[in-house]
C-alpha cells in the first residue's frame, strides 16, 4: 500500500497506469470513511464530484492525512 498522502495526490493519469490496485485502494477507502463517519464522507463525496479533489479538501473534510493513516491501515488489517 503506497503512503496515503501520495495515492491522494495522484493525478488521474497516474491512477490509470496502475488501475486495478488504485481502485481497490479506493473502494477500500471510501469504505472505511463511510463507516468510521459517514457525515464527514458525504462532504468529501461533495467536494469531489464538484471537482474539488485536491488532498487539502479531503483534509479540511475528513481529517489530516498523516493521523488518518495509522487508523486506515489497522482497519484493512481488521485490527
Amino acid at each position: 500500500l503506497p503512503p496515503l498522502q501520495a495515492f491522494l495526490g495522484k493525478s488521474y493519469d497516474e491512477f490509470l497506469e496502475n488501475a486495478d490496485e488504485n481502485y481497490a485502494i479506493a473502494y477500500a477507502l471510501c469504505v472505511f470513511l463511510a463507516a468510521r463517519d459517514k457525515k464527514t464522507f458525504l462532504a468529501f463525496l461533495k467536494e469531489y464530484y464538484l471537482g474539488n479533489s485536491t488532498v487539502d479538501i479531503f483534509e479540511k473534510t475528513v481529517g489530516k492525512v498523516d493521523k488518518l493513516e495509522p487508523e486506515f491501515r489497522a482497519w484493512l488489517l481488521g485490527k
